[in-house]
């Protein structure tokens, strides 16, 4: 089954368990409380990855959904993490492989539905790697494969039919050209997630965890003032990435209970239109 086939069948939205949600900023319970409410509000797609808190995420992934083999589940290989800060590349045959067998034992199934290679230079995206990839799939070990990334490198993922998909941004702050990557990926048949598409929102006054993790790492890693999008709510902002940005899935997180049912309210009638 193609990977379009199985989105078709799906809600066009999804949860990812990373940034604050993969820290004790956030409880266990309160995070897998969020994941339980993607689920109650009919959403399927779940992302999550190694690098994310050390693979804190994929753990509180894994135990929401030990009882829930239907779901899609995500993850990625090629950034890892060690604690908060610490972040390492390794995209060689051994690393990759010893990351997605640490990523299924974490996340306590027996498959990945849709493994990522986690921002590869387009160097970097083998011969070697695509046969691992191959024989992983051969071996059921995961289904699909897509590449995530904010560079142009993330268009690798059109050099080989093995990678069905990409993820990168997609959102109305001034400069973002993922739009344009975004097409062109999905003129070449590859499904297209978008994350970060609330990203430039000027924040409610009452801030959530997670908005101020987000405005701290901000302040850490790039300094300066956010740019603001020109999307002017939520809702405006994702109906945007689907209707003009080539947007099929769209990747929320978030640490609020009430943002999340905001946004499972905005895009439930959203279905995966194959091109």
């Amino acid at each position: 089954m193609t990977l379009a086939d199985r989105l078709s069948r799906l809600p066009a939205f999804g949860f990812g368990v990373s940034g604050p949600l993969a820290t004790p900023l956030v409880s266990d319970r309160a995070c897998e409380a969020l994941i339980y409410q993607m689920l109650e509000g009919g959403g399927a797609i779940f992302d999550t990855g190694p690098s994310y808190g050390g693979g804190l995420g994929e753990i509180r992934l894994g135990r929401a959904l030990a009882r829930n083999a239907d779901a899609f589940v995500m993850s990625k290989a090629g950034l890892l993490s060690s604690g908060l800060k610490k972040r390492a590349r390794d995209f060689s045959v051994p690393g990759l492989r010893a990351s997605i067998e640490a990523s299924l034992q974490r996340l306590g199934r027996p498959r990945i539905d849709l493994l990522w290679l986690h921002g590869p230079a387009r160097p970097e995206v083998t011969p070697e790697v695509i046969r691992l990839l191959t024989d992983l799939r051969a071996a059921g070990t995961v289904e699909h494969f897509g590449i995530a990334g904010r560079t142009e490198d993330v268009l690798a993922a059109l050099d080989d039919p093995i990678f069905e998909a990409v993820m990168l941004p997609l959102n109305k702050v001034p400069g973002n050209i993922g739009p344009e990557w975004a097409q062109r990926a999905k003129a070449a048949g590859r499904a297209v997630f978008a994350i970060e598409v609330l990203r430039g929102l000027r924040p409610s006054p009452k801030m959530t965890r997670g908005q101020l993790w987000r405005a701290a790492k901000r302040m850490v890693t790039r300094g300066g003032a956010p740019q603001i999008s020109s999307a002017a709510t939520p809702e405006e902002a994702m109906n945007w990435v689907y209707d003009e940005a080539s947007a099929d899935i769209v990747l929320m997180t978030t640490t609020s209970p009430a943002h999340l049912a905001a946004n499972i309210t905005a895009l439930r009638h959203r279905r995966f239109r194959p091109s």
